[in-house]
């Protein structure tokens, strides 16, 4: 697949290229209708980049919502390493809104969800 951000950039490049040699064209219109094609393709380079951001960013999150594992009542994603606990997930959260919300406890309260407030007595993982 050809990538966006360089086929953009590419056009850009030549179009700014077609721009300079037409530089003793009279034409304004002419002038004007290559102004527009730049800015266009600049747009369009800005959004590719957006678009690759939040490719990437919905890759990451696709890939934790496939290591999540419903456990002791909580969503759990291990690290793939070492198998040690990399989260601890709300389930309310996760299951009603869609949400990926880590749990957390202090010292002086129990393991909750910050967003939802639901609470558990003790759970089998560190969540610090």
């Amino acid at each position: 697949m050809v990538d966006i951000v360089t086929a953009a950039t590419a056009a850009y490049s030549a179009a700014k290229t077609a721009v300079e040699a037409l530089g003793a064209v009279k034409d304004g219109s002419l002038k004007l209708q290559i102004a527009e094609l730049l800015s266009s393709l600049a747009d369009l380079k800005i959004a590719a980049a957006e678009s690759r951001e939040e490719i990437q960013e919905l890759r990451r999150l696709l890939d934790v919502k496939e290591s999540m594992v419903f456990e002791s009542s909580v969503y759990v994603v291990y690290d793939n390493f070492l198998g040690d606990v990399s989260g601890v997930y709300c389930p309310k959260c996760y299951d009603v809104e869609g949400l990926q919300v880590r749990l957390r406890s202090t010292a002086t309260r129990k393991p909750h969800c910050p967003n939802c407030e639901m609470h558990w007595d003790s759970l089998p993982f560190d969540l610090s």
